[in-house]
């Protein structure tokens, strides 16, 4: 294959849509080949990785001592990582064979790393919804649909919003059977009384929601509309001018943003705060989707870490019609909070949906760089 070649790549996203088109358009045939590249020296890490998830899901379950052979090593591997986000990986090639589900659960529970859990619950979602036309189930996936369902009871349990929400997903999806099978609103309510307000609101709009599907629902649990928490305080702003910037310092290198105080004063202010409070300081990019962002800002490195405020949306002329725009992260108007992000490319349907704040004056050449993992060093704020 012409792709082939690519694995070897020194740059990470042509590695990573190297890997993904094999992981999309893999076939049985060349099982073996992509399990001897992953095992061989001449790859680093991450494509080792992420071609252990097209070996286990293209090796046919017929070839049984390979197939086993196989998760093994993965187990091995995963073991054996202390980055979380190829350790997310390996789960991944786990869940390409779907009774690995019982060790899934066992890996993602024994874990702390939030990035595992989320990623080894997901997992376990995925193979829930596709038991029905997993033919290597046959009669027993009703018990593997059982069992998963008790795991997740767990997840409830755990304290975990990113589990939480996850499992509150399963419920309210209508297109799943999963109500006829878990009933566990016990579980539900202990997440409820266990959240924190109004960090948690989306977990908790999220579990109401829950508990109307399962025919549960109590106005107590309604769901709510927080609003932004986080006031405007202009005074905040004197210090700033027209021409203040943030210096972010990365473990690949310097990126310069000029921050538009006038068009976004609430999310430069919240901003400024954050970075001159060292909130920023080691926080990990946990979000990259080459030509189109990279993400930061999540306490707990999945994505779902919050501030315990929002601030308020702030939609203005400006247009992403072009790389190097910093917008805050949402989940709809009014829910921003220390996440944010920065364009690769002209992203014009973000328009009107997530506030720009700041703009890349130098060191596009270090966003178009940044990898799931790396990390932020320290922002410092010119005023």
């Amino acid at each position: 294959s012409k792709i082939f070649p690519f694995l070897t790549s020194q740059s990470t996203a042509v590695l990573r849509t190297a890997c993904n088109f094999f992981i999309q358009n893999g076939t049985a045939y060349d099982a073996s080949y992509y399990w001897n590249v992953a095992k061989s020296d001449s790859i680093n890490a991450l494509t080792k990785s992420l071609l252990y998830i097209a070996v286990n899901k293209y090796m046919p379950a017929t070839s049984s001592i390979s197939k086993g052979r196989i998760n093994q090593e993965i187990i091995r591997a995963f073991d054996s990582e202390t980055d979380p986000f190829l350790k997310s990986n390996y789960l991944k090639a786990l869940g390409e064979f779907g009774w690995n589900y019982q060790i899934l659960g066992q890996k993602t529970f024994e874990s702390t790393d939030p990035v595992v859990r989320l990623t080894g619950l997901r997992t376990l979602t995925s193979i829930y919804n596709g038991a029905d036309d997993n033919r290597a189930f046959n009669v027993g996936r009703r018990t593997v649909k059982r069992n998963i369902a008790g795991l997740m009871s767990n997840a409830l349990k755990s304290k975990d919003i990113g589990l939480i929400r996850t499992v509150s997903g399963l419920i309210s999806n209508t297109d799943s059977d999963f109500t006829t099978i878990f009933n566990d609103t016990l579980a539900i309510q202990e997440a409820l009384n266990n959240l924190q307000f109004p960090r948690d609101n989306r977990t908790y709009n999220a579990l109401a929601n829950a508990l109307d599907s399962l025919g549960a629902f109590n106005p107590v649990t309604s769901p709510k509309d927080p609003g932004y928490s986080h006031p405007l305080v202009l005074s905040r702003l004197s210090a700033l001018t027209d021409s203040s910037t943030a210096i972010i310092q990365t473990n690949k290198g310097n990126i310069i943003i000029e921050l538009f105080r006038t068009e976004a004063p609430g999310s430069v202010q919240n901003f400024v705060e954050l970075a001159t409070s060292n909130f920023y300081d080691d926080k990990i990019f946990h979000r990259v989707v080459p030509n189109f962002v990279v993400q930061t800002g999540s306490h707990r490195g999945d994505g779902l870490g919050l501030s315990d405020y929002t601030i308020r949306s702030e939609f203005s002329q400006l247009s992403y019609d072009e790389g190097g725009y910093v917008g805050m992260a949402s989940a709809g108007k009014d829910t921003e909070s220390a996440q944010f992000f920065i364009t690769h490319t002209a992203t014009l349907h973000l328009d009107g949906k997530y506030t720009i704040f700041g703009k890349v004056i130098e060191g596009m050449d270090i966003v178009n760089a940044i990898d799931i993992g790396d990390q932020i060093i320290d922002v410092n704020i010119l005023f």
